[in-house]
């Protein structure tokens, strides 16, 4: 693969038209694969932060198991996307020859999306069985008080 600066100038090529259409989308399919695999991140990291926003706001109790978990998941993709920034600004600063993310990347990104998504409904289903529970202690207590 050229380089960036090799793309940009082949894509600014005033006579082979055809040459420079192909290394202008050369250029576009890096940014656009690189793209969507940082947006991909930043939505996971955002679905976990809600997480733990409603694993913390939960009024029977915090899963600090779940919580660490999830906070640990948060951290490893904000380092993901630093990596990925600095690839990028390496990519299009230098004459660095970095190739865009693999599909094998994008797949491992979408695995970790299915991680949270399994961690947000095991959360939903304990805050489901602590809710009920309470509910029952409630009504138990209840009935409890009023027989003598």
């Amino acid at each position: 693969m050229p380089t960036f600066r090799d793309l940009q100038a082949q894509a600014n090529d005033p006579v082979n038209k055809a040459k420079a259409l192909e290394a202008a989308l050369q250029i576009l399919r890096f940014h656009a694969v690189f793209n969507t695999e940082y947006h991909l991140v930043e939505d996971k990291i955002v679905e976990a932060e809600d997480a733990i926003d409603a694993i913390d706001a939960n009024p029977n109790g915090v899963d600090q198991a779940m919580r660490a978990d999830l906070s640990e998941f948060v951290l490893e993709q904000q380092g993901r996307l630093d990596l990925l920034d600095a690839k990028l600004r390496a990519f299009e600063a230098s004459d660095l020859n970095i190739r865009p993310p693999t599909k094998e990347m994008v797949a491992q990104v979408k695995k970790e999306t299915a991680l949270v998504a399994a961690l947000q409904v095991k959360g939903g289903a304990l805050s489901a069985i602590i809710k009920g529970l309470t509910e029952i202690a409630q009504i138990a207590d209840k009935s409890g008080k009023s027989h003598p």
